[in-house]
């Protein structure tokens, strides 16, 4: 059981006892044989195919990635761009005004107009590029701009509709140290499994030495470090969610509850959040936000309970995908370092279908 105290009282949650795991069936994984190109300095790390598999470019594997101090930047390039028909390129724009990735965008773009599309939550921003000489039409670049969460921070996925130039879809993200990371993909069939594989690491951390857990029944894999256990419980009572995970170490646990076909009467995430804590805590005062999980819109919700002068904050996020509800649980404390490892391992949950 896990106590969680609340109004003065203590919930006890019962937790599955662990049952032997079986070992999955094989799942394609879309990124094996992928690269790995960490910056230790901003804090990062991402995955990205081969250039082979990017471009028909006759290029020296061996050759790639290249990083270049040009222009003042720091320009991690993947594939070259010109002479061939692809580009992945990081750069890492120093941004001493601190803006925001969406007006950092727009100032780099010169971004004169931006206006809310009412088919989506995206800005179909553009610019005026110039005036045709003959028939006097004024030429303009637009850009879809969407908010994207990667590792759990905030940054835009800008989709290029219309320029004079080559197009490409440029993904923005607040770095560390007062730095902007930049990053441009052509073509874009890999910017989002790029993204999925894009994490921020702490000084010292060797996330790509964690453990890969692989669930074949519900699709997806997740990381954790090495030295945790995971055990996989079945529902054992009609208020139960269908299968838990529970991730458990010395210091803490990390756990995952999936309810399949969940969703008959059609609630939406906030409500199946709601639902969720309420079901174990009572009717308590929740506090909401919307993130995401591998790329697909989420739900956060969390409960501030104080006991013996100290605050702890239970955390649970949901995600639907294919009429299935995967909620992700656990209590964050004033232990910063604790906090980080749990988004971690959330940055590190993927669907493998």
């Amino acid at each position: 059981y896990v106590g969680y105290q609340a109004n003065q009282q203590t919930v006890d949650i019962p937790i599955v006892q662990p049952t032997q795991l079986s070992t999955p069936s094989p799942i394609l994984d879309e990124t094996a044989g992928w690269k790995t190109y960490t910056n230790s300095e901003i804090g990062f790390t991402l995955q990205y195919p081969m250039p082979s598999t990017i471009t028909t470019c006759q290029l020296d594997n061996d050759d790639y990635p290249k990083i270049i101090q040009e222009h003042g930047l720091t320009r991690i390039y993947v594939t070259p761009g010109d002479p061939c028909s692809s580009l992945f390129l990081v750069s890492l724009i120093p941004n001493p005004s601190n803006l925001d990735p969406l007006d950092f965008f727009k100032s780099k773009f010169d971004i004169t107009n931006c206006k809310q599309q009412s088919s989506n939550n995206s800005l179909l921003c553009s610019k005026e590029e110039f005036t045709a000489p003959i028939t006097n039409e004024i030429l303009t670049s637009e850009y879809e701009v969407t908010n994207r969460i990667i590792d759990r921070k905030d940054g835009i996925y800008v989709k290029t509709i219309r320029t004079l130039g080559e197009s490409a879809d440029y993904v923005y993200i607040t770095g560390s140290k007062g730095v902007m990371i930049e990053i441009i993909i052509v073509p874009a069939t890999f910017t989002d499994k790029i993204l999925s594989t894009f994490r921020f690491v702490e000084e010292g951390e060797e996330i790509a030495d964690w453990t890969k857990y692989t669930n074949a029944q519900y699709s997806f894999s997740l990381q954790h470090p090495p030295s945790w256990q995971v055990s996989l419980g079945n529902k054992h009572a009609p208020s139960m969610p269908a299968a838990m995970i529970n991730l458990q170490s010395k210091t803490g646990s990390f756990d995952m509850s999936i309810i399949p076909g969940n969703n008959d009467l059609k609630k939406d995430l906030k409500e199946e959040v709601t639902y969720f804590i309420q079901s174990y805590l009572g009717d308590v005062d929740l506090t909401y936000k919307d993130t995401t999980i591998n790329n697909l819109p989420a739900v956060e919700g969390a409960y501030v309970q104080s006991a013996m002068g100290s605050e702890t904050k239970i955390i649970v996020i949901a995600v639907e995908k294919d009429d299935t509800i995967f909620f992700f649980h656990y209590q964050q404390s004033a232990d910063t370092t604790r906090s980080d490892l749990y988004n971690q391992i959330l940055s590190s949950f993927q669907f493998t279908e």
